[in-house]
């Protein structure tokens, strides 16, 4: 009866030893709704107030750190792959985790007893309250992404491609910027159907874009304007060689500057530079000489402005001497244009 008693005894002590370890005011942070982790010790090296329960926060917020990175290890990492030619981002089950881990939306209270020195601190996590945050910063990139969509074919409509391109490439990077949003919408125990819907809304809208950009990319409008002149007669081969390098990347041709998303203006002529014998055969050398310039349509913003000089040679004369460098003076004006229309 007496080791019953006492028993009974021992077990009250210990709960209300247990009751002590925090103010009771901290219970409802305790709760299946929080992330949290409690500390508490004695002053008894005599620390000032501010000093003693800083201590004990910083234990406190490390400590949930961790808690929250052991989570994340055993729940869930963002994958980037490759199905069927198509990027998706997966939610898959990983027991891994390598990204440095900071900590938001955490609160923290501290109490102390002067009397005692005894003190304690929590840092703790509301989790729909960061449930609700991060969904909302998925919803907002998400809002931002269809915006430039419809702004992209606002522009595309209006005869605007390179800034519905601009817009397009601006947010497609910031669809990446969701990832550590999942990671802690996994973390804080979010349903898998939750989180399911908004990575499919996610990979239609980075697939939706990556479409948009690539009919702008191989829909590119040119207008060229190409005058050539070898020795007093036109080479109207100069232009046409040109565009047959252009039209497999793409590009296409437009007498009307309102459709063109590029302006390109080339002037050529041929001149003499010299003759040579050798081993009694005759050469000869002439140069082509070419300027060009680049301009956007939308704007008329020069982007490109130069001139180059290309030499050619051969044995029956200076005019196809002339031809034979306006062959390389193709390749070189082609990969000028390909370099500034496509930065």
């Amino acid at each position: 009866m007496k080791k019953g008693l006492l028993l009974l005894i021992l077990t009250g002590i210990s709960f209300i030893g247990m009751a002590q370890q925090y103010p009771s005011e901290w219970n409802q942070y305790t709760s299946d709704g929080y992330l949290y982790n409690i500390q508490s010790d004695r002053n008894t090296l005599n620390r000032s107030e501010a000093i003693f329960t800083n201590q004990l926060l910083d234990l406190a917020r490390t400590n949930l750190a961790q808690q929250i990175k052991m989570r994340v290890e055993d729940s869930a990492r963002m994958l980037k792959e490759s199905i069927d030619g198509r990027s998706r981002m997966a939610y898959t089950s990983e027991t891994r985790f390598s990204t440095d881990l900071e900590l938001q939306l955490v609160s923290t209270e501290t109490r102390y007893e002067p009397a005692t020195g005894q003190g304690y601190a929590i840092a703790y996590i509301d989790k729909q309250k960061a449930r609700q945050f991060y969904s909302s910063q998925i919803e907002i990139l998400l809002n931002q992404a269809e915006n430039a969509q419809a702004l992209a074919r606002n522009y595309i409509d209006a005869g605007f491609k390179n800034r519905a391109r601009t817009e397009l490439e601006q947010i497609l990077p910031k669809l990446d910027d969701t990832a550590p949003a999942f990671f802690w919408l996994g973390a804080l125990g979010t349903p898998q159907s939750e989180i399911e819907a908004l990575l499919t809304r996610r990979n239609q809208a980075e697939q939706s874009i990556k479409a948009q950009l690539a009919e702008l990319t191989y829909g590119t409008s040119i207008l060229l304007t190409c005058s050539a002149d070898i020795f007093g007669k036109a080479y109207a081969a100069l232009q046409n060689e040109i565009k047959g390098r252009l039209a497999p990347d793409g590009c296409n041709f437009t007498n009307d500057t309102a459709q063109a998303d590029w302006i390109i203006r080339i002037n050529a002529s041929a001149r003499e530079y010299n003759q040579m014998t050798m081993h009694g055969q005759s050469f000869y050398i002439a140069y082509v000489d070419a300027s060009i310039s680049i301009e956007k349509g939308d704007t008329s913003q020069r982007v490109y402005e130069n001139s180059i000089s290309v030499k050619g040679a051969h044995t029956l004369g200076y005019d196809h001497a002339a031809r034979t460098a306006c062959k390389d003076l193709v390749s070189q004006l082609s990969n000028i244009i390909r370099k500034n229309i496509n930065p």
